[in-house]
């Protein structure tokens, strides 16, 4: 009942709300006619991949556009941004949404922030970066995707970017109104390889959350298996927990899962931002599936022809034992971390045409 009265509270006065609730107010430092560019549901929450997309997103940003202003309005700020965003923003300022997983109902807060900028900005280039989509086949999931369509195809300057190929197809055919492009995830256009570190140990980063595929009985198998090798075992997880993370504390985290991966001569994750630090970072790694699609299809698609990457599946403990051995027999000297600057091609695409 108090769900779908919420519903029926106009934008504009849960904008208003909002905004007159919030004891610090947003502030945006440049006037109306400055050149200006939005990265809005940044990351200001737990999840270092989340965290990774934002800073990466603003640096790319940074070095596409010099003479625009970068301005950051994190998800925790997004309906009290919104009053000085509609006061100080021009239809030739560009807006970006942040990319990642959480285009569905699984996260809907985020959906509704996304829908939101949507709907109030209907005359401004409005770019989602590389996102993965996934709505559930469930009354909810069905009722939140329609409001999406509905919501997405009014607006004629939305540019949809998908992360893999199963997003991409999806995309397209749910929004024929709106453009839609197929890049990688916006952290694979770093390279942090560098410094090179000692490898010394087993790092181990497996979620414990609304995505966990895998039983906890095979967890602990696989505790036992990894236990067995002679390098000391890690335990590192890309969710800091749930409370806020300024910008500072998000850039020395992340230089701290960096330096831990590079210290790793093998992570075992079944995270997707567990495997492309691994990409970036130049670590071995074995990879298992989460419960949606966007492991699997980032990997087939981006990150298969990479020789310290293993994806395993099916999985059983003498594959994972085999899959050890030959990454720990990897020479990493003769290894190159892939330059996906053509693949971002349709982003500089979206955000010049």
């Amino acid at each position: 009942m108090i769900a779908k009265m919420k519903e029926r509270i106009p934008l504009n006065w849960k904008i208003n709300y909002k905004y007159y609730k919030s004891t610090t107010k947003f502030v945006i430092p440049y006037e109306k006619k400055d050149l200006k560019i939005f990265v809005t549901i940044a990351s200001d929450y737990g999840n270092l991949g989340d965290i990774a997309i934002t800073q990466t997103q603003i640096a790319y940003l940074q070095t596409v556009y010099p003479s625009y202003n970068i301005i950051s309005v994190y998800a925790s700020e997004t309906y009290s941004a919104m009053k000085e965003m509609k006061k100080k923003c021009s239809e030739k300022d560009i807006i970006t949404i942040i990319g990642g997983g959480n285009m569905g109902d699984l996260y809907k807060s985020y959906e509704e922030y996304r829908r939101t900028i949507i709907r109030y900005f209907p005359k401004n280039k409005i770019i989602s970066f590389p996102q993965t989509i996934d709505f559930s086949e469930t009354e909810s999931g069905r009722k939140a995707l329609l409001k999406t369509q509905e919501i997405y195809s009014r607006h004629r300057n939305l540019h949809l970017l998908a992360r893999e190929p199963i997003s991409y197809e999806i995309m397209k055919r749910l929004f024929p109104y709106n453009k839609v492009y197929l890049v990688p995830d916006i952290v694979l256009s770093r390279n942090e390889a560098e410094p090179i570190l000692t490898r010394e140990h087993i790092l181990v980063c497996l979620r414990n959350d609304m995505e966990i595929n895998l039983e906890e009985s095979f967890k602990r198998t696989l505790i036992t298996l990894l236990e067995s090798e002679v390098e000391p075992l890690v335990y590192y997880d890309t969710h800091l927990g749930d409370g806020e993370i300024t910008m500072s504390k998000g850039k020395e985290e992340l230089e701290k899962i960096f330096h831990a991966f590079k210290k790793s001569k093998i992570v075992i994750t079944d995270r997707l931002h567990g495997m492309i630090f691994c990409a970036i970072t130049k670590t071995p790694c074995i990879v298992f599936q989460n419960s949606n699609h966007k492991i699997e299809a980032t990997y087939n698609h981006w990150l298969k022809g990479i020789e310290y990457i293993k994806l395993l599946d099916p999985i059983d403990m003498d594959t994972i034992r085999r899959a050890i051995k030959e990454l720990k027999e990897i020479d990493l000297d003769k290894c190159d971390i892939y330059n996906f600057e053509l693949e971002f091609q349709p982003l500089l695409d979206a955000l010049n045409n």
